[in-house]
């Protein structure tokens, strides 16, 4: 029985040997896998700072040309107001040209006829030219009864009148 239980326990220890060496093995390439895995983690871990980064540059590139193309988009807009506002004035100066060509002004002095002129500027400039004071002209809109002489302190009055005009 004794030689029983030593064959046995020699058995038991040679299969523990066998087993012991294939388990160091084994321990030995977890080691080596571990220090694998743990490099490509650290390469991981780097690429993922990288990535990081590289997002939160891209995230400020994203917010500075989001501003920009709000900035655009007003500028567009500003402009298109602006357009419409010169194409508005452009209409209102083709009609005051139009108007201009079919009115002269007729420039008084002491209510007497002194001059004709095609445009209201060179009325003022000739009467200027003759002692009339700058900026005193007394306003008379077309069809408008005149002011009398002795309400226009200066002497002068330029009246429009259109060509043509039936209403005078």
């Amino acid at each position: 029985m004794i030689r029983i239980t030593r064959a046995s326990t020699l058995a038991d220890l040679t299969t523990a040997a066998a087993r012991a060496s294939t388990l160091a093995e084994q321990v030995d390439q977890a080691h080596a896998d571990l220090g694998t895995l743990r490099a490509l983690a650290d390469d991981d871990a780097q690429r993922i700072g990288t990535l990081h980064t590289s997002l939160k540059e891209l995230d400020e590139d994203h917010s500075e040309l989001r501003k920009q193309l709000r900035a655009a988009q007003e500028q567009v807009l500003l402009d298109q107001e602006d357009r419409v506002v010169l194409r508005a004035l452009l209409r209102a100066a083709r009609r005051q040209e139009q108007r201009d060509r079919d009115t002269v002004y007729l420039l008084y002095r002491r209510g007497e006829l002194h001059s004709v002129h095609r445009a209201r500027e060179r009325a003022e400039t000739a009467a200027e030219k003759d002692g009339a004071v700058p900026g005193g002209w007394a306003p008379c809109p077309p069809g408008a009864q005149p002011p009398s002489d002795d309400s226009v302190p200066t002497g002068w009055r330029i009246e429009p009148v259109r060509l043509g005009a039936t209403d005078r």
